[in-house]
C-alpha cells in the first residue's frame, strides 16, 4: 500500500519497513516485494546481491536461514 499509495501516501522507506517484517517472518509476497525494493532502489539502495537473496527465499519460504542482518 505505501509503495503505491492505495490507502495511504506514498512512502517508499515505510512500504521496506513492512516488507521487513513480513520477510523475517517467513511471508513470501513479503520477500518478493523486499526484492524488488533492493533491485529497483526503491525505499532503499541497489543492491542486486541483496535483490536476488530475497527472491530466492521467496521460493523456498520456510527455510531456516534468518536472513541477512538488518541495515
Amino acid at each position: 500500500f505505501y509503495m503505491e499509495g492505495r490507502g495511504a501516501p506514498v512512502d517508499e522507506a515505510e512500504a521496506v519497513h513492512w516488507f521487513r517484517l513480513g520477510a523475517y517472518n517467513n511471508v513470501p509476497e513479503a520477500m518478493l516485494g523486499l526484492s524488488l525494493a533492493y533491485e529497483y532502489g526503491r525505499g532503499v539502495g541497489r543492491d542486486a546481491a541483496l535483490a536476488s537473496w530475497w527472491r530466492e527465499r521467496a521460493r523456498a519460504p520456510l527455510a531456516t536461514d534468518p536472513g541477512p542482518s538488518s541495515p
